[in-house]
Parts: structure tokens; C-alpha cells; sequence
């Protein structure tokens, strides 16, 4: 049978012809061992580390106290050389962290140092609502969601003016 089961049958093709290779590549020879010079001399050994008796042979781990905290506040609040005011972006992060263990006290008070630092961050005032929202008062929180918006609209409408004047299309 042929294919598809008709008419007569078919014969086999006969095999295509291989081509052979007329190019012999050569053997790959072997590279000569890199040579590094002469071998370093022997180091003494160093001498062991004293640990103080103090310790016990563990040392200790620094331990954040409520005041040390304080003074790493006031440091990044002092002006920077050159003149440049800290960044609030560190205190809105550390308020974000605070607030995700639902410690917003603590949040309040880091998103409120970053809009002494930057007033018109908008991320701070949203995450203080936030904070204020979830403790109840929210009289505050619908003021700090109201300034957040406001910063945001002003910032849009500003960049509107800046791209320049819109076609107006239905003329």
C-alpha cells in the first residue's frame, strides 16, 4: 500500500549521501604550568587575641538603651557639613518598621521628626495617619491624610505647569 494505505505500495527512498569532513583539526597540545616565582616565606604565627576576663570568652552585645537611641536622634538631626539638612527618608523608614510591629507610638513620634526635617514629605504625613488612625484619634488622622493629599495635588498640578500648556483638542 502507499501512503495512506492507497494504491500501489511504495518503495523505500533510497539514504541520502553523507558528506565527509575534508578538514582534519589539529590535536589540542597541552599548555605549559604557569610559573608563580619563588614560594613565600614562612610567616611566624600570630600571636593568640586576650580577651578580657570580663567577657568570658563571649563577647558582649551592644545594647540600644532609650538614651542612646536619643543621641543617635540628635546626631542625625544636627545639620550636616556643607550645610545640608539630614534626610528625613531614615526616620520615615525607621517609623515604617516601628509601625509594622505595631509600635506606633514610636512611629508617630519618628514620622513627626521627619516632617520637622522635610514638611512636604508626603510618605510621612500618609504614615502618620496611619499610626494615628490605628490608636484611635481620628480627628488627627484625617487631618494628616488631608495634608498628604493636599502636598499631592499641589505636586502634580505643579509638574502639569512645568510640561506646559495642554492642547486643547475640542477646538
Amino acid at each position: 500500500m502507499g501512503l495512506f494505505g492507497l494504491g500501489r505500495p511504495s518503495e523505500p527512498a533510497a539514504p541520502l549521501p553523507i558528506p565527509r569532513a575534508t578538514r582534519s583539526w589539529p590535536k589540542a597540545q597541552p599548555k605549559p604550568a604557569p610559573s608563580y616565582g619563588a614560594p613565600p616565606p614562612e610567616a611566624a604565627p600570630a600571636a593568640p587575641l586576650e580577651k578580657p576576663a570580663s567577657w568570658g570568652g563571649v563577647a558582649p552585645k551592644p545594647v540600644l538603651t532609650p538614651a542612646a537611641i536619643r543621641a543617635a536622634v540628635a546626631a542625625a538631626a544636627t545639620p550636616l557639613p556643607g550645610g545640608r539638612r539630614p534626610d528625613p527618608v531614615m526616620f520615615v523608614a525607621r517609623a515604617a518598621a516601628k509601625q509594622a510591629r505595631g509600635d506606633h507610638e514610636g512611629a508617630i513620634e519618628d514620622f513627626s521628626r521627619a516632617l520637622e526635617i522635610d514638611p512636604a514629605c508626603v510618605t510621612a504625613w500618609a504614615g502618620r495617619a496611619v499610626s494615628l488612625e490605628e490608636k484611635g484619634d481620628l480627628e488627627a488622622a484625617k487631618r494628616d491624610y488631608a495634608r498628604s493629599i493636599e502636598i499631592e495635588i499641589r505636586g502634580e498640578i505643579a509638574r502639569q505647569e512645568r510640561s506646559g500648556p495642554s492642547i486643547d483638542v475640542r477646538a
